[in-house]
């Protein structure tokens, strides 16, 4: 019968059949990881590029509100007055950048799920993209934890690459 060019196959002699060879299951837990990591880091990252306007009125509601109810130290508040100062420094097309590396990594994953190649390599880019972006758009260091992660999902990828096509 017809085989689609996206099926990994295999061709057993004696039995003249072709059968498909199955995905590693470990391969399938790291992409499912990676569309539920990935899939939150792009929520969080379009919505913050979707509402970035609104974000001070939001936090200054927010301070208001825990100010009235003493729920907060001034230290505390001057600390949320920090971080808040901190985020709207971060330029909007960050959040634009950030969610383009999230779907490059959805894109690639769903590529490896395929056991396609292609999709080793967007994963990849997706990676390095996300871990310049802090160095070159908001001059603030590179998130170590964060590359480790990655380089640890790239190791494990990188196992199966040769299975893929």
């Amino acid at each position: 019968g017809y085989i689609e060019e996206d099926e990994q196959v295999q061709t057993n002699p004696e039995l003249n059949e072709t059968t498909r060879e199955p995905r590693p299951t470990w391969l399938t837990i790291l992409c499912i990881l990676t569309f539920i990591g990935s899939g939150f880091n792009l929520l969080g990252w379009g919505i913050s590029f979707l509402i970035y306007h609104q974000i001070p009125g939001l936090m200054e509601s927010f301070i208001d509100m825990a100010s009235s109810m003493n729920s907060m130290s001034d230290s505390m508040i001057e600390q949320y007055q920090t971080s808040m100062e901190m985020i709207m420094s971060i330029p909007r097309f960050y959040y634009a950048l950030c969610a383009i590396s999230a779907i490059l990594a959805i894109m690639g994953a769903a590529f490896m799920m395929a056991m396609r190649k292609v999709g080793f390599h967007l994963y990849v880019a997706s990676q390095i993209l996300l871990a310049c972006l802090p160095l070159f758009v908001v001059s603030q260091s590179m998130n170590y934890g964060g590359i480790i992660i990655s380089m640890c999902f790239i190791a494990m990828y990188a196992v199966y690459y040769k299975k893929m096509r």
